[in-house]
């Protein structure tokens, strides 16, 4: 299928489609770029949430202010320093917060949550943060050196 451009003057000319870019925070981990890009895009999203936590927490329900706290400090320690450690954290939070709300909803709690589906969401999020973290502290394949020449010993004669 051909694409064309809105607003042309003339003769229509065909645009190649454009492919999609896969949403970051649920793509595959292929590359170490894709888990800087997967980092970076949870730690933003989780900073997001935590100013949300945070506007809540002044205006309707002080106890959240803790909350946003902690999720906007993991968030940053996951993005700036890559840390397993804090996305594991990260992963403790939000799972107990995934409980809390659950428990919530069904009436036997009566602090914490109602939605279901964002703290659902904030979990699977967590554990790709996690994901993440560990593909980015495994070693890097040594790149492949082009082999030495016969007879030189391995060094060069130019200088």
């Amino acid at each position: 299928m051909v694409a064309l451009e809105p607003y042309q003057w003339g003769p229509a000319r065909a645009v190649p489609p454009q492919p999609e870019a896969p949403l970051a925070l649920f793509s595959r981990i292929e590359t170490r770029e894709d888990a800087l890009k997967l980092l970076r895009d949870g730690s933003i999203a989780f900073l997001v949430l935590a100013g949300l936590q945070a506007l809540i927490g002044v205006f309707i329900a002080p106890g959240m202010l803790l909350d946003a706290a902690i999720v906007a400090v993991l968030a940053l320690i996951i993005w700036k320093a890559q840390s397993r450690v804090g996305a594991l954290a990260l992963v403790l939070l939000t799972g107990a917060e995934a409980v809390i709300t659950v428990l919530n909803r069904i009436g036997a709690m009566s602090s914490g949550g109602s939605n279901v589906f964002l703290a659902i969401i904030m979990l699977i999020l967590s554990i790709r943060l996690v994901e993440a973290t560990f593909r980015l502290a495994r070693p890097q394949p040594p790149a492949r050196r082009a082999p030495a020449m016969i007879g030189s010993g391995g060094r060069s004669t130019a200088r």
